[in-house]
Order: structure tokens, then C-alpha cells, then sequence
């Protein structure tokens, strides 16, 4: 589907549900940045809607079932059509092999470290607390840390996206004051609690929920207030996790990384992939090792 092909889909289906549902449908990851191509890339989609959103002033409801089996359906109809160029969409993506990456191991004395620190191989994963797809990933973390913590090392580095405003950065800062507080016994649980409290996309966890959050997590209120008063240097390291993300290439979130220390090599994986795909190219990995 070409972008003029998508932008009179959108000006005829004026609802602002229907364009959430567009997004919705044409991506697994929540990305700010257009893929450049002759055909429209999942990421191009999202930013087109995000851009006839925005010149129309509009907000984004929830669309119901009748319209959303209609639009999906619609879109479905539009890529197949005799004479477009773009194919059906694609299944989910396997890990894809990425030798030149260029990725910094976890440091344990600044980052948050889950598993096995000594391990040769590391999960590096970059995301956002407001991002949709971000929320529907951490269980794959969490499961991951749970089944290949005696074998890997896991870390979150920072890349709250532009579009979700003030609060995702907030979250992040947050989450870095239960690292500096708490270190990994109050940071995992407390990223994790983000996530499970969230409404997402920019909505966040609502007046006090990060205190409260904290406080649930074991730590001392007032401690916690006083580092989110105190944020410059933490702000300055999210900003480092985002300038070594786009060092590497990451254009949304979320998206994580597999690093053997050793070789140097890595598989990237972009999106909220199936945690089959993850546990796969983990499962390869270490048993070549082996």
C-alpha cells in the first residue's frame, strides 16, 4: 500500500478510532521514526496516522468490535488487491542476525542486572514504560530472567519516546531512583510494577502512582521523593541509554538485543515478539556454546 493509497483511506474513514486501529494493525513496535521505502513500512504507517491525527486535532478513542473487524478487514482487502504493490503483511519476524552491532556490555555498577552478572551472554533490552507493545513484552522479560537467569544476564536501558510526552520520561527517571535506592532487588520489581499499573501511551500510572509504587516495593517515601526532586544526573544517563539505542540502530521499542561477550556477535529483535522467538534464539545460542 502506497502512501497515497493510505491517506485516502484516511480521509475517507474520518473517525479517529478507525486510524488507532490502523496503527494498531500495522505494527508491533511503537517507532517515531518512517522506514524509508517505495512502499509504505509498519513504522511509515504509524507516522502517517500520527500526522492526519494531528492536522485534524483529534484524540484517539477506542474503536468497537463492529468497526475494528471492518477496517482490519478493509486494509486486509486494500494490500491484496490486484494491482497494489504491497504484499500481505508479513508473519512476526524471527531474531535477526546483526554481526556488525556495536553494543556496550552491561556495566553492574550503573545498570540494572538480572541473572547470571558472570555470564558470557547478555539480554540487552531498550524500552519505553509508556509503550504499548513495551508492556506487552516485559512478561517475555520476566520470563526469560526467570528460565535463563543461571545462564544470562539481563538489563533495561532507557528509550521513553518522544510522542508519550513528559511521562514516560518521568517513569524512567523513577525506575532509576529504585535502582539508586534499592538496587536490582527494588528496581526489577518496581519496572516490572510500571508495567502492570500503567494505562500506557502517554496516560501513566496517575497522581502519586509512582510513590506509591515505591512505597509497595519496600521503599523509603521520603528518600524517593527526594532523588525525583533531584533528577538532572539521571536524566543525563537516560539520555546516554538513548544515544547509544540510536548508535545501534533502534528505531521503536521496544527493542532488545543478544550479545555474546566472547565473539562480539548479536541478534537483534525488534517488536513485541512471541516469547517462542526469543526463547528460540536463545535456546541456539547457548546450546552452540554448549
Amino acid at each position: 500500500m502506497d502512501r497515497m493509497t493510505l491517506n485516502t483511506i484516511i480521509t475517507a474513514t474520518v473517525p479517529v478510532s478507525m486510524l488507532a486501529l490502523g496503527v494498531a494493525f500495522y505494527s508491533d513496535v511503537d517507532a517515531p521514526k518512517p522506514a524509508q521505502s517505495n512502499n509504505l513500512e509498519r513504522s511509515e504507517v504509524r507516522q502517517i496516522v500520527r500526522d492526519e491525527l494531528s492536522q485534524a486535532g483529534l484524540t484517539g478513542d477506542t474503536l468497537d468490535a463492529t468497526m475494528e473487524k471492518a477496517i482490519v478487514n478493509f486494509i486486509k482487502s486494500r494490500a491484496t488487491e490486484p494491482g497494489n504493490n504491497a504484499a500481505p503483511p508479513k508473519p512476526t519476524a524471527q531474531p535477526q542476525a546483526a554481526e556488525n552491532v556495536d553494543i556496550d556490555p552491561i556495566d553492574p555498577s550503573s545498570e540494572p542486572l538480572a541473572g547470571n552478572e558472570d555470564s558470557r551472554y547478555q539480554l540487552i533490552v531498550y524500552s519505553d514504560y509508556e509503550c504499548p507493545y513495551c508492556q506487552r513484552f516485559d512478561p517475555t522479560v520476566k520470563t526469560v530472567i526467570e528460565e535463563y537467569g543461571a545462564d544470562l544476564a539481563v538489563t533495561m536501558r532507557d528509550y521513553p519516546l518522544p510522542f508519550h510526552g513528559e511521562t514516560a520520561m518521568e517513569e524512567a527517571v523513577a525506575a532509576q531512583c529504585a535502582f539508586q535506592l534499592g538496587g536490582n532487588e527494588a528496581f526489577w520489581p518496581y519496572s516490572h510494577g510500571i508495567f502492570d499499573r500503567t494505562n500506557s501511551n502517554g496516560s501513566g500510572l496517575g497522581d502519586g502512582g509512582l510513590v506509591e509504587l515505591a512505597v509497595d516495593v519496600g521503599l523509603e517515601k521520603d528518600a524517593f521523593t527526594t532523588c525525583l526532586a533531584n533528577d538532572e544526573d539521571i536524566r543525563a544517563g537516560i539520555q546516554e541509554d538513548m544515544a547509544s539505542g540510536d548508535a545501534i540502530g533502534v528505531r521503536g521499542t521496544p527493542t532488545s538485543v543478544i550479545l555474546d561477550t566472547e565473539t562480539g556477535s548479536t541478534a537483534m529483535i525488534r517488536g513485541a515478539q512471541p516469547l517462542s522467538a526469543v526463547t528460540s534464539s536463545l535456546d541456539n545460542l547457548l546450546g552452540s556454546s554448549q
